[in-house]
């Protein structure tokens, strides 16, 4: 009998595990979800990485695929589950091993890459080009994907390129971009350097006294929540200044700010990982209106990684709804600003 008892729980659990799975991708019209976070590489820079030693495989990465789909806007829609994107290049990763094509012409041509996927699909599409601030062509390449090129934002991956805010020459690179992007009224995307991992509240805070305390109106997106990807103290130490920021009316409302999700929620325990739920309190703290979406493409999909939060963060699907779907391409993008 208790031989029996057990098959038939068996059976039940699964089936009862299946029915979740089932409702869970049921939840979402993935066409109306809005990805925040899709990066898109050549082939050629795929070859280059792995010349570097980095491997998406062994760094975890969910979609594996051929080199030359990385590029392939069928592939890349289909695995997203045809959600809108903001398409980013990572011409910035790029490093001249062997003297054949300087570092300013790959990005040229990795951005020149963006531009034909997002004009395949205006409608759908955002482009937003990889820049490293402490290259001398960093202004150069910001007017050329602006007046030429057309996109519509810039990405700055901080902690690729290794920016130390507290260098005051390597900081004084960065205002000169970021200067830019105020007097072009362009939306920035923004992986901050999250090395030190007890650095997040003070990063913040020279972040505002130098940066959004002297422009104008931005528009900026800090990617992974602020931090360099999961829930440690960097993260934390970040989102709890821009709390008290957000809460101080007077400064806050200057500029538009958001969070994207993307790489912070994740399936396996690591060290310096804090509780989900003081997570999702500090969101709520926060204001949800705050956040939105993103899959850090290919490291997840967009329908993988929604299913991922929707099952690990004990959030409302409602609330988990209106994030993944909150829509600012429009007043991002470059014919509207």
């Amino acid at each position: 009998m208790i031989k029996y008892l057990k098959v038939i729980l068996s059976a039940l659990f699964i089936y009862f595990s299946c029915t979740n799975h089932v409702h869970s991708q049921q939840r979402f019209d993935y066409s109306n979800i809005v990805d925040y976070h899709v990066h898109i590489f050549s082939p050629e820079l795929l070859e280059n990485l792995e010349q570097q030693g980095y491997s998406f495989k062994r760094s975890g990465f969910k979609v594996i695929k051929e080199r030359q789909d990385y590029s392939n806007l069928s592939e890349i829609s289909t695995d997203n589950g045809q959600s809108k994107m903001l398409l980013i290049s990572v011409g910035y990763a790029y490093k001249n091993l062997n003297g054949t094509l300087p570092e300013r012409e790959f990005v040229k041509k990795e951005n020149d890459l963006l531009s034909t996927m997002v004009n395949a699909d205006r409608e759908r599409l955002l482009g937003f080009y990889g820049i490293d601030p402490l290259k001398d062509f960093a202004i150069e390449e910001i007017k050329r994907c602006d007046e030429k090129l057309k996109l519509d934002g810039i990405k700055l991956h901080l902690q690729a390129n290794n920016l130390d805010l507290k260098d005051t020459t390597q900081l004084n690179k960065l205002k000169e971009v970021i200067q830019l992007a105020d007097e072009r009224n362009i939306p920035l995307l923004i992986h901050n350097n999250a090395r030190d991992n007890t650095f997040g509240k003070e990063y913040f805070s020279i972040f505002k006294k130098e940066i959004l305390d002297k422009c104008e109106p931005l528009t900026i997106i800090f990617a992974h929540c602020g931090s360099g990807g999961g829930m440690d103290e960097f993260c934390f130490n970040f989102l709890n200044a821009f709390r008290a920021y957000v809460e101080d009316h007077s400064k806050n409302k200057k500029h538009k700010i958001y969070l994207d999700l993307s790489a912070v929620i994740k399936p396996i325990a690591y060290p310096g990982e804090r509780p989900k739920a003081e997570f999702l309190k500090l969101m709520h703290e926060i204001g949800l209106e705050k956040f939105v979406f993103g899959s850090d493409y290919p490291v997840r999909s967009s329908p993988g990684y929604l299913r991922e939060v929707s099952q690990l963060l004990s959030i409302d699907d409602e609330v988990l709804a209106s994030i993944a779907q909150r829509n600012l391409f429009e007043s991002m993008r470059r014919d509207k600003r």
